[in-house]
């Protein structure tokens, strides 16, 4: 129905009358016969005329029956079923021809309304590795990508920590040696939406420091807080008393195989002195009998518990027995940064990982185990069965890694309600699966990533806290709509 124009009213519809249209088909036809019509005649015409619309009304109903039933069988009864409909697919990968001065994207953030998402990275490609490059957060608009504002903390991290801002180098020019250089590594939007949690590396000729700044959107740098801490294990700091402290362990030197922080445990929740406890602890390297319950994985930004099943990627590491015969060890790696829910403590450099066994792969002996340095890394259940199609993205049923290198991965995320797992291959390919069945929400399909963007932490694949949309590790945006997973 046509709406009215602002500020008129909609004219009513005038009443149906049935008699009086009637009347007015036969009035036409009446004006080109004789007025000397008799009166037998005109009864016999709307005899039939009342005949005609009792046919043509018996006739709507028996229309109206028959697609009732067929309607009706497909809803219930006898053998009917309910067919799904097709899951609505991502809308096109929105592409940024600018990202205003970013070259090395370290890590993003969604803002907790899902309205805003935010990169942090380098002026260099080289992400400021050797040397100083200036380091940008840069703030979009969720719905079209559009640019919002940037912020350039640099000055103030330099200045909170007694050091002069380097004067930024040619991006051809040779490294000096222990030139100062500052790195972002991490990037938390905090809950109230008000201000980013920022983890850098500083390193001057004299010293190094790992620490925390928080930034409000504004771009205002309310708080640093630094330590020369980094030995073994992750890093907790407590932005109030303005401190840091070193807990838990971390990745192995050889970065072919990470432990989890001890003690391993399938989620961690926070103190309230500030400390992360395992819950459902991992005793040994044997799987648990019975797999976690399905269910929304926590999210490290805030919530009191949260489980491993955070952004992060899967391995397969190719091995080589006595006898040339290939094998293939699965890891699932993935770092944290967490902030405890009543904003004080920030956790960073937290390593969640371990082992998995696909159910069509056979179980590699100790010896491959100690050949892939993970003869002590735990034996991880099974998440769900969106876990294990996730798994043959990177392995074959007869367990040789899909890749001609030694190690292949994929990326993989799940949505905050932990029903749907986003996939990405090491070539650009992208999948969305159902938590419970293993179903393709959405089919696995080539994405055309822009290559070698992001040179930072790995994983960069993020959900949109109300779970439409996904940021990807080359600064694009995918909008997914809400997939029934």
């Amino acid at each position: 129905m046509h709406e009215p124009p602002d500020g008129q009213a909609l004219a009513p519809a005038p009443e149906a009358e049935h008699d009086e249209l009637e009347i007015t088909n036969l009035r036409g036809a009446d004006r080109e016969r004789p007025h000397a019509v008799s009166s037998a005649r005109q009864h016999s015409s709307r005899r039939r005329l009342v005949r005609l619309g009792g046919v043509l009304a018996a006739l709507a109903l028996v229309v109206a029956v028959l697609l009732y039933g067929i309607h009706g069988g497909a809803l219930a009864g006898g053998n009917a079923r309910i067919v799904p409909s097709p899951p609505p697919l991502p809308t096109p990968v929105l592409r940024y021809p600018d990202l205003h001065g970013l070259q090395c994207l370290r890590d993003d953030a969604w803002s907790p309304d899902s309205h805003s998402f935010a990169y942090a990275g380098n002026t260099s490609q080289g992400c400021g590795y050797g040397q100083y490059f200036p380091n940008v957060i840069n703030i979009y608009r969720a719905t079209d990508g559009a640019f919002v504002r940037q912020l350039a903390p640099d000055p103030a991290i330099f200045a909170a920590l007694g050091q002069p801002v380097p004067p930024a180098v040619s991006p051809y020019a040779t490294p000096a040696p222990n030139a100062p250089f500052l790195m972002y590594d991490y990037l938390l939007w905090s809950r109230d939406g008000s201000r980013f949690a920022l983890v850098f590396a500083l390193s001057t000729e004299k010293s190094q420091f790992t620490g925390i700044a928080v930034v409000t959107t504004t771009g205002r740098v309310e708080r640093v807080v630094a330590t020369q801490l980094f030995g073994a294990g992750y890093l907790i700091f407590d932005l109030a008393a303005g401190s840091a402290r070193e807990a838990g362990t971390a990745p192995d030197a050889s970065g072919q195989a990470v432990v989890i922080s001890a003690p391993p445990a399938l989620a961690y929740r926070w103190s309230a002195a500030g400390q992360l406890v395992s819950v459902d602890a991992l005793t040994s390297t044997s799987a648990p009998t019975t797999s976690p319950p399905v269910g929304p994985i926590g999210n490290p930004n805030g919530d009191p518990r949260f489980t491993i099943w955070q952004p992060g990627v899967l391995q397969c590491h190719v091995v080589y027995g006595a006898v040339q015969q290939t094998t293939g060890v699965y890891f699932y790696n993935a770092f944290l940064t967490a902030w405890s829910p009543d904003g004080r403590y920030v956790a960073a450099f937290f390593a969640t990982a371990g082992r998995l066994q696909p159910t069509d792969a056979p179980v590699p002996d100790h010896a491959a185990l100690v050949q892939a340095q993970a003869a002590d890394v735990p034996l991880l259940p099974l998440r769900d069965r969106a876990f294990g199609q996730a798994l043959r993205s990177v392995g074959t049923p007869r367990d040789v890694c899909n890749t001609v290198n030694l190690v292949a991965s994929v990326q993989v995320a799940y949505r905050s309600d932990g029903m749907a797992l986003a996939v990405l291959d090491d070539q650009g390919d992208f999948a969305v699966y159902a938590a419970n069945t293993g179903a393709e929400l959405y089919p696995f399909r080539p994405l055309e990533l822009l290559p070698n963007t992001h040179n930072g932490n790995a994983s960069a694949m993020r959900w949109s806290p109300d779970g439409t949309a996904l940021l990807l590790p080359d600064g694009s945006l995918l909008h997914v709509g809400r997939l029934n997973g």
